[in-house]
């Protein structure tokens, strides 16, 4: 199935990564966008499953942070490695003539020919976009709208059209929710049933997968379809983004970050998604872009007293 093959350093931008991979599955399904943290099963050969990715899809986006090329392991650039994991991407990428994006994220600039092995210097002469956090709605809905055709799946958003077959459309679809369009405040009398229960804080016992278990407090607003608000993690108060909700599922995203030796920082999504039953929602919880992997979480939420 065509598709969309996201490469990264995980050192480098495993949470844009994350970010970005959230964003393209609203607009095409899930399964047409590789990430490999996601999509190599425990126990794959891990070049031969992103060799054999690579000649399914469509585009390669080349995440570049501040530090893609400069990384070093055991006083060698990692670039300079021909099995540096990017670089066979990147020249396999090449060899299958797949198109190439490089996607430049967090101020970093373009590599020159002369910085890059000599496998991968084309990369340096493709058109590169940029990504900025103070933009990164408007950015990526522009990235989705130069992707083109790759967006011919019908998306979750685009769900009502799925029998038009009309590309257009869902791609629009995509754009307006990630360029996240307010619409007027609602009244409550307006709101579904759902939205109204929905609405207020809650609280869960977390138990996260090192065995700690914190009281996380959750603030719930509801604006037209988007989800606003905040949700604590490790007792700490997070802004909620991307927030949806669809009847009687809600799903949204916060951040933090991990730190390992003191000094290598990884940004880590936390995606939630929650299902209001009754009094109560019933939350799964997946953490990305950690120092370690996490397991999925398991938690129930409950009203907050008055």
């Amino acid at each position: 199935m065509p598709g969309i093959f996201i490469s990264y350093r995980r050192e480098d931008s495993a949470g844009y990564a994350g970010r970005l991979a959230d964003a393209l599955e609203w607009v095409i399904p899930a399964e047409q966008v590789f990430r490999d943290v996601d999509d190599i099963r425990a126990g794959e050969d891990f070049v031969r499953a992103i060799e054999a990715c690579l000649r399914r899809v469509d585009v390669v986006l080349v995440l570049i942070g501040p530090l893609w090329s400069s990384l070093a392991q055991a006083g060698r650039r990692r670039l300079d490695d021909p099995e540096d994991y990017v670089r066979l991407e990147i020249r396999q990428a090449l060899s299958l003539g797949k198109r190439l994006i490089p996607v430049l994220l967090g101020g970093a600039r373009m590599p020159s020919e002369r910085e890059l092995p000599e496998d991968i210097r084309p990369l340096a002469r493709l058109q590169a976009v940029e990504l900025s956090e103070a933009g990164w709605a408007a950015d990526v809905a522009r990235l989705i709208r130069d992707l083109g055709p790759v967006s011919r799946a019908p998306s979750r958003l685009a769900y009502g059209w799925r029998r038009v077959g009309w590309v257009l459309a869902a791609i629009l679809l995509g754009l307006f929710a990630l360029v996240l369009l307010r619409p007027p405040q609602e009244p409550a009398g307006s709101l579904p049933d759902s939205a109204r229960r929905l609405q207020g804080g809650w609280t869960a016992e977390v138990r996260y997968d090192w065995g700690e278990a914190h009281q996380e407090v959750f603030q719930f607003e509801l604006v037209g379809q988007e989800l606003r608000g905040s949700a604590s993690y490790l007792g700490v108060r997070r802004a909620i983004r991307e927030g949806q909700i669809e009847g009687e599922r809600i799903r949204f995203v916060t951040a933090s970050q991990e730190m390992l030796g003191g000094e290598d920082i990884h940004e880590v999504t936390h995606h939630y998604h929650g299902v209001l039953d009754g009094e109560v929602i019933r939350f799964t919880l997946d953490s990305r872009g950690g120092v370690n992997p996490h397991p999925t979480i398991f938690f129930v939420a409950v009203r907050l007293p008055p």
